[in-house]
C-alpha cells in the first residue's frame, strides 16, 4: 500500500465538536479536542492498480495537573 494523499476532515470534525472542551480546575485543566482526516491509497491487487480510502475521527484528552511540584500532564 502507497498513501497517495492526506487531507483534513473539517465535516467529520464538526459532527464531534460537541467533545471539544477546556475545563479550568482548582489544581491544572481537564482538555479535550477532535481531529479527524482522510488518507487516499494505492495497492496492487492480482497486477491491477487499485485505489481506496479511509477516514478516522479521534477524540484526545488532557489533564494537566500542579500541585505544587510543577506541571504533570496525562493524556
Amino acid at each position: 500500500m502507497r498513501i497517495l494523499d492526506y487531507r483534513k476532515r473539517l465535516d467529520l470534525e464538526q459532527q464531534l465538536a460537541k467533545f471539544n472542551a477546556s475545563t479550568p480546575m482548582p489544581l491544572g485543566q481537564s482538555r479535550t479536542w477532535v481531529d479527524a482526516g482522510e488518507i487516499l491509497f494505492a495497492y496492487n491487487d492480482r497486477g491491477r492498480d487499485m485505489r481506496g480510502a479511509v477516514a478516522a475521527s479521534v477524540v484526545f484528552s488532557l489533564m494537566q495537573s500542579n500541585a505544587g511540584m510543577g506541571v504533570m500532564g496525562c493524556n
